[in-house]
C-alpha cells in the first residue's frame, strides 16, 4: 500500500471514529432512527377518586413503520371507566404526537396522568410547537362535566432535555352543561425560536382531572424544527374527529 492510499485509509478511519462519536448518544438516532433505542418511551397513570394509582397497561411495543416509531392504544373496558382507542407516534426528526380518550363513568373525579418521550440527535434545533385538541362530551348530554389540568396550568406541556418550554403549554380545558366543550386554546402555539441540544430527549406530558361523566378525548403534537415549518395542523384531522366519533357511538349504546 502506498502513502498516499494509506493516507485516504486513516482518514476515513477518523472520520468514522468521529462520526461515531458526533452521533453517539440515543442509537444513532440520526442515522438509524429504525434503532430500538430509538424508540420511545411511555406511560399513563389513572386514579380513582383517593384510591390508588395505577398504571395503565399497552399491547405490544413500539413498532418503526413508514418513517415513525408507533404504539397503538387498544380500548380497555373497566367496571369505572373506559379508556378509548389511539395511537402515539414519534420520531427523532424529533416529534411527539398522541391521540386517546377516556370515559369516566365512576361516581368520582378520576386523576390522569401521561408521559411521552423520543431520543433524538442531529440537532441543534431551532424552533419549537406545539398543537393540542381537546374536546369534553357528558354522558347522555345532561348535567354538567369539567375536565380540568392538575398540577401545571395546561393538560398538555412539552420538555426539551428535561427542561420546561414553558411557551408550549396549552390545553386548560373546559366544563360542558347537558353539551359539548372544548378547550379554549385548542390550536397550535408556534413555531418559536428555540435552541434545542445536538442529541437529547424531547417530552410531552400531562395530568388531568375528568369528572363523573365525562367523556374527554385529546390530541397533542410536539416538535423541534431547524426551521419552521408550514402546515403541521394536519394532525388535528384524523385523531380528534376518529376519537369523537368512537365516543359518540359509546353514547348511543
Amino acid at each position: 500500500m502506498n502513502s498516499l492510499s494509506m493516507r485516504i485509509v486513516l482518514l476515513a478511519t477518523l472520520l468514522l471514529s468521529i462520526s461515531s462519536l458526533v452521533y453517539a448518544g440515543p442509537g444513532n438516532c440520526a442515522v438509524t432512527p429504525s434503532d430500538p433505542s430509538c424508540a420511545p418511551t411511555l406511560s399513563m397513570t389513572y386514579k380513582i377518586g383517593n384510591g390508588a394509582t395505577h398504571h395503565l397497561a399497552f399491547s405490544g411495543a413500539p413498532v418503526y413503520t413508514n418513517g415513525a416509531w408507533q404504539q397503538n392504544f387498544d380500548p380497555q373496558i373497566f367496571p369505572d371507566f373506559l379508556f378509548t382507542s389511539g395511537q402515539l407516534v414519534t420520531s427523532p426528526d424529533p416529534f411527539v404526537g398522541f391521540s386517546f380518550g377516556v370515559i369516566n363513568n365512576s361516581g368520582s373525579v378520576m386523576t390522569w396522568d401521561y408521559d411521552f418521550q423520543t431520543p433524538y440527535a442531529g440537532g441543534p434545533y431551532m424552533y419549537a410547537q406545539s398543537i393540542f385538541a381537546g374536546v369534553l362530551i357528558h354522558t347522555n348530554f345532561t348535567g354538567t362535566s369539567t375536565v380540568a389540568p392538575l398540577y401545571s396550568s395546561f393538560i398538555m406541556n412539552t420538555y426539551d432535555s428535561g427542561h420546561l418550554i414553558s411557551a408550549l403549554g396549552i390545553g386548560q380545558g373546559c366544563t360542558t352543561v347537558a353539551s359539548v366543550c372544548s378547550s379554549p386554546d385548542n390550536g397550535a402555539i408556534g413555531p418559536l425560536p428555540w435552541t434545542s441540544a445536538a442529541t437529547s430527549t424531547l417530552e410531552v406530558k400531562g395530568s388531568f382531572t375528568v369528572t363523573p361523566g365525562g367523556q374527554f378525548i385529546l390530541t397533542g403534537r410536539s416538535l423541534l424544527m431547524p426551521v419552521p415549518e408550514p402546515g403541521t395542523l394536519a394532525l388535528l384531522g384524523t385523531g380528534i374527529i376518529g376519537l369523537a366519533a368512537t365516543l359518540r357511538r359509546k353514547i348511543s349504546l
